[in-house]
């Protein structure tokens, strides 16, 4: 080597290169230094801007990467969430459904020594059942799976509602529950089946952490606009006279699995009950918070938006829910001169097959039949064209999916209303089987009664079967 320049190059204070010359026929001097003086810190920018546009590329990759990464886990985790929820509510579904049968026949009604041990299995059972919604839900809520449909409510008729469905468990704990919601100009716009988890959630604890001779009051939150984001909100105070939250222990109320120092007590749970409502009544443009003394209670509010009086009509009428006394009277007593109406049962599970079938028997105004495989309902559909198909979706070879979609490409049963009936309670495959057009609900096991005889109801009355898209733990 005859001669050498090494020139630094800077940007601020920092070195990010040089630029070398080296051999050079003339030679190197101060004079070659000053011509190069003015590109120095060209050389300096475009060093740094290509070095940050690589680090930015990179680091995009990267987001690209984690974002891959972060859907095939929510996949993963969905299709974990749909299998488990159908292996264990496809037990549930016979545990339950045979035990409300037992309770309710009446052809062969238990003693009272007998329907003791039913209440017990079915007490058991929908703890269960209430242990995996709870899980089900609190997933669907961390995927974003969780779908809301608003509408305006009448607060009134809700609380009594919910009221009536934790009478018998404020019974058995010896807790009076003093309802005083009666306004019913009172309305909110939020969704029915999540709002009714939210009242019925806390209304459980207000009672399970009772004492006996205790009582729960539920109180109307009258309209009031939030200076926070000006929204105008009314609600319900659910008050008990229980056992109450230790102050040093209210800032964990609403975290995941957290049971406050109950964990060994005989009161059942999870402990993310308070985590899904506060999430749910939250996702509803809500607010939850509550006023706990230890040994005295707790009292627990919630609003929501309110409908204004004057507003228009923002997300529907409100109607309320509508009362199915009359529907449970009309099947008390069936007339036997009563038509009855052909419908296609498909199910492989032997256990579930034999309970609707008990389900009919207990009716004289339906007559079932039974497919146990896809393959079998289309030949049953096409010989016997029933009124109605309950359809399982998870059916060995051809699934629940594929028979219903030939099923509506034949003239024969295009027209033939079909319910999805499965095990598998998830957001996504409900959805998907609303999107197919191909089903006109779909119910999730275990079965409710009161559902499927509604549904047999309108079959029998020559009603036009309304669509129901029933999510987990509703």
């Amino acid at each position: 080597m005859t001669n050498y320049l090494g020139i630094p190059l800077f940007q601020g204070e920092e070195l990010v290169g040089v630029v070398a010359i080296a051999n050079r026929s003339a030679g190197v001097d101060a004079s070659l230094v000053q011509l190069l003086e003015p590109f120095v810190s060209t050389y300096a920018i475009m060093i740094v801007t290509l070095r940050q546009r690589r680090a930015q590329q990179q680091y995009e990759q990267q987001l690209l990467e984690s974002k891959q990464q972060a859907e095939r886990a929510n996949r993963a985790k969905s299709q974990f969430l749909s299998s488990m929820s159908h292996e264990l509510r496809t037990p549930l579904n016979s545990i339950l459904g045979f035990a409300q049968l037992l309770g309710a026949s009446r052809r062969e009604p238990l003693s009272d020594r007998q329907r003791g041990f039913v209440d017990h299995i079915t007490q058991a059972g929908q703890h269960l059942l209430s242990l995996v919604n709870d899980v089900l839900n609190l997933a669907k809520i961390e995927a974003g799976e969780l779908t809301l449909s608003p509408e305006p409510l009448p607060l009134a008729g809700l609380a009594q509602t919910a009221c009536d469905m934790v009478a018998d468990l404020a019974r058995a704990r010896q807790v009076r529950i003093d309802n005083q919601v009666v306004d019913a100009a009172l309305h909110v716009c939020a969704d029915l089946t999540r709002l009714r988890q939210v009242v019925l959630n806390l209304l459980s604890n207000a009672i399970k952490y009772n004492r006996p001779g205790g009582s729960v009051r539920v109180q109307p939150l009258p309209l009031q606009r939030d200076a926070a984001d000006g929204v105008w909100r009314c609600g319900l105070a659910i008050a008990d006279t229980g056992i109450g939250i230790p102050a040093d222990r209210q800032h964990r109320v609403f975290r995941a699995f957290e049971r406050l120092g109950q964990e060994t007590g005989p009161i059942e749970g999870t402990g993310i009950g308070l985590m899904i409502t506060r999430e749910l009544v939250e996702r509803m443009n809500g607010t939850i918070g509550f006023d706990s003394r230890e040994g005295e209670g707790s009292t627990f509010y919630v609003r929501l938006p309110a409908v204004l009086p004057d507003a228009p009509a923002g997300c529907g009428q409100p109607d309320g829910d509508a009362p199915q006394a009359a529907a449970v009277a009309q099947r008390a007593a069936p007339s036997a001169a009563l038509r009855q109406h052909l419908v296609l049962y498909v199910e492989d599970n032997p256990a579930n097959a034999a309970l609707m079938r008990e389900i009919a028997a207990e009716r004289d105004d339906v007559r079932l039949l039974l497919a146990h495989d896809g393959e079998q309902a289309l030949e049953l559909a096409l010989l016997h064209r029933p009124e109605l198909i309950l359809m399982d979706i998870n059916l060995p070879g051809l699934s629940g999916q594929q028979a219903a979609a030939r099923l509506k490409t034949w003239p024969e049963t295009a027209g033939i209303p079909i319910f999805a009936l499965s095990a598998d309670a998830t957001a996504s495959t409900r959805e998907r089987a609303q999107q197919s057009g191909m089903f006109s609900g779909y119910l999730t096991k275990p079965i409710v009664l009161e559902q499927i005889h509604a549904v047999f109801d309108a079959l029998r009355d020559g009603r036009p079967l309304t669509p129901v898209w029933q999510e987990a733990g509703g």
